[in-house]
């Protein structure tokens, strides 16, 4: 067995994590029609939400004044976490 994935002809592996993914909306928010969509990108946009946790938002059960408390899902190894509310902007 080779002692490394050059003798094999494997490239090293190159991790990008300091790159921003971030979109932003500006006018195209308002070509969505549908309010669920919407509202998903909105709630990404102003939290910081993942795509699942904007899906699956629940206000009642979520909205706590000053933060929003967020369920963990089985995918992500059901760790809930709070977002801090620092604006009314939605």
């Amino acid at each position: 067995m080779p002692a490394d994935n050059a003798q094999l002809g494997i490239p090293e592996r190159h991790y990008v994590t300091n790159e921003n993914k971030a979109k932003e909306l500006d006018d195209g928010l308002d070509r969505i029609t549908d309010a669920h969509a919407r509202m998903s990108l909105k709630l990404q946009a102003a939290f910081g939400l993942r795509r699942e946790e904007s899906i699956k938002f629940q206000p009642g059960v979520a909205d706590h004044g000053d933060h929003i408390a967020i369920q963990g899902s089985w995918a992500k190894g059901g760790r809930n976490r709070t977002v801090p509310a620092t604006t009314a902007e939605l």
